[in-house]
């Protein structure tokens, strides 16, 4: 049984928001490399003057406006769409239908080239239960795995899709896939659970799958999405701290109950040395698939590849981790391999790493995560 976890952070539509988000992250990097290569002599080698060219599209000297692809517009009380290509209006709602007000659109479409490399990444792990963080709906979930199938000419490379709302309000949910022989027998979210004087706990979600394999046995993946740190980091802290405990008990709950084969998984948005994990690295018998010896990912590129960085992966895996997968002991002891795949993602900046050929700069990379993956025997 093959297990993955990935962020994939949305599948063919990001929020507005997010976008910009990401895009001013790195503005002022993007400035210092572009002032850095034209203050070189001529002449220039290829590879920078092709630098130049992708940094002056990130830095939108090519005056490039984001266009929905759809237009909604209110007259006389009605809703008309109009799709930006056309002239022609459709009126879709009016007084009929209980609608009032306005509806802005306020996503954007994911470039095609990230979106073949967020399959990619999927497709090459083959992967029998896939847990994805960062999924817009269950529709949209469906749509990608058939994108998944074209080539290997099928209807569908994952028998069952399920997607649970959670609480962000910005279209990222969690989701589990599964192929054939592997039945999803239960799905629970802790959406609700809450902390201090009521807060909720969860700003994204914790989830709990029960699912049964081919030859019957029984196994429960844990998923959860952390707060990640924001401007007080004491505060980011804080609630990660509770976030942890409240995963912890719910393993420990299983544990207890008498259920072996337990994993947990998903972003958590801090090195395994934040004291915020505590309650879950060090509090509990789960085990990091980093640190199994037949643990595989592609290394880092020259002198890097003989480095371990501070919360890195492993050595010679010196990307900062924030994405995890536990095991169990009785899972641990089943483990046959495990790995890591990046090659989606694009390093900006040392240590560089192997990536598709096809992927050029950071506007096409599938994603900011990794894909985490374990192969067990069950």
């Amino acid at each position: 049984m093959k297990i993955a976890t990935y962020n994939i952070q949305n599948l063919f539509h990001r929020d507005a928001d997010l976008v910009k988000r990401d895009m001013g992250h790195n503005l002022a990097a993007w400035i210092q490399e572009f002032e850095s290569l034209l203050q070189k002599r001529f002449p220039k080698s290829e590879r920078e003057l092709q630098r130049l060219e992708e940094l002056s599209l990130l830095l939108g000297f090519q005056k490039t406006v984001y266009q929905p692809h759809l237009v909604m517009r209110r007259k006389a009380g009605k809703l008309y769409l109009r799709k930006k290509s056309s002239v022609a209006e459709t009126e879709v709602a009016s007084s009929i239908t209980g609608w009032r007000g306005w509806i802005p659109l306020s996503s954007l479409p994911i470039k095609e080239l990230s979106m073949a490399h967020k399959a990619r990444t999927i497709r090459e792990a083959q992967a029998d239960v896939l847990l994805l963080h960062e999924v817009e709906d269950r529709h949209s979930l469906q749509e990608f795995d058939r994108l998944l199938a074209v080539e290997e000419e099928v209807d569908h490379t994952y028998a069952e899709h399920h997607v649970l709302e959670g609480n962000d309000p910005m279209g990222r949910h969690s989701g589990i896939m599964a192929k054939e022989g592997f039945e999803v027998l239960s799905l629970f979210t802790h959406c609700h659970a809450r902390y201090g004087e009521g807060q909720l706990l969860f700003d994204f979600d914790f989830q709990e799958y029960g699912l049964k394999t081919p030859l019957g046995n029984k196994v429960w993946l844990l998923s959860a999405h952390f707060t990640a740190d924001g401007k007080e980091r004491e505060i980011s802290d804080a609630r990660r701290w509770e976030q942890a405990v409240h995963v912890a008990e719910t393993y420990r709950a299983f544990r207890d109950g008498g259920y072996e084969y337990v994993a947990v998984m998903g972003s958590f948005n801090a090195p395994s040395f934040c004291n915020s994990l505590a309650p879950l690295l060090q509090e509990t018998d789960l085990r990091d698939i980093g640190r199994h010896p037949s643990f595989v990912a592609l290394p880092d590129k020259d002198v890097d590849s003989s480095y371990h960085r501070l919360g890195a992966y492993a050595k010679g895996v010196n990307l900062k981790q924030r994405d995890y997968l536990l095991l169990s002991p009785a899972l641990w002891e089943k483990v046959q391999t495990c790995g890591m795949d990046r090659r989606g993602i694009w390093p900006e900046k040392r240590p560089q790493w192997p990536v598709f050929k096809s992927l050029k700069n950071q506007e096409q990379q599938a994603s900011e995560h990794p894909l985490l993956w374990v192969d067990v025997e069950l």
